[in-house]
């Protein structure tokens, strides 16, 4: 199996606190800048050189998205252009995790999408696929190897508790089960459930790690980097660190 490594930061991520925030309320308004103050310059590089082993003189295939569901499409795209057919490892750079957490697509997956082909399973509808649960729909498409999620704190509140294995309280990997004829209600109903029902198949477990990003220190050489704007989660001020970004970066 051939496996490309993907750098994904979304823009959200270089903001001075560690808490996991919600949009702006306001369609088409951006977050006030007296309330999130992005990272400065340097930074920003400290975190890209130090951390994720990026140099400006050894720039990376890259590309800069709007929303982070569109990630998802990227990939797919650079995995049916290659004839080695490449799954992706993510390091996900971000406030959030986008695992799912409190989305409704749990029983479109579990009762409906992971009983097709993996090949149909590439094809989710559009509608289905959010900024918030993107890596969910690429783990069942099987596109994806392995995540780790780099994360502004420790608390792994945000992760999509209902699509993950837990070893010692903590989440390990994502599995999917196919359950034939079940209906979730709710979130807390999905997880009080899947301890008792006995599913009909089950996918291979997908390895995935949360780390603390003062911990982060990368240890896979970046085949691709993707840097989302995420605009509902970022002030105008933050766009200002996208051509430093996009310094490390050979546009595609």
């Amino acid at each position: 199996m051939t496996t490309l490594n993907i750098l994904d930061i979304d823009l959200d991520f270089f903001m001075m606190h560690e808490m996991v925030y919600t949009g702006c309320p306001e369609d088409g308004q951006r977050l006030p800048i007296d309330e999130f103050i992005p990272w400065n310059e340097q930074m920003v590089r400290n975190f890209l050189e130090d951390q994720c082993g990026l140099r400006r003189d050894g720039l990376i295939p890259g590309k800069v998205l709007t929303d982070h569901n569109e990630l998802f499409y990227e990939l797919r795209s650079i995995n049916e252009k290659s004839v080695r057919r490449p799954k992706f490892h993510i390091d996900h750079v971000d406030a959030h995790s986008d695992t799912g957490l409190w989305d409704d697509s749990y029983n479109f997956i579990f009762t409906h999408w992971v009983n097709y082909s993996k090949e149909y399973r590439s094809y989710p509808p559009d509608e289905k696929v959010k900024i918030n649960n993107f890596l969910i729909f690429l783990a069942c498409a099987e596109l994806l190897s392995s995540l780790n999620f780099i994360s502004l704190e420790w608390n792994p509140s945000d992760i999509g508790h209902m699509y993950f294995k837990y070893v010692n309280n903590k989440p390990q990997a994502i599995k999917f089960r196919f359950y034939q004829d079940l209906l979730f209600k709710s979130n807390v109903d999905v997880l009080t459930r899947l301890r008792t029902w006995n599913p009909n198949k089950q996918s291979k477990d997908i390895p995935f790690e949360q780390i603390y990003y003062k911990n982060f220190k990368s240890v896979v050489n970046y085949d691709y980097i993707f840097l989302t704007q995420s605009p509902e989660y970022t002030p105008v001020e933050s766009d200002e660190l996208i051509p430093i970004i996009k310094e490390y970066m050979q546009e595609i």
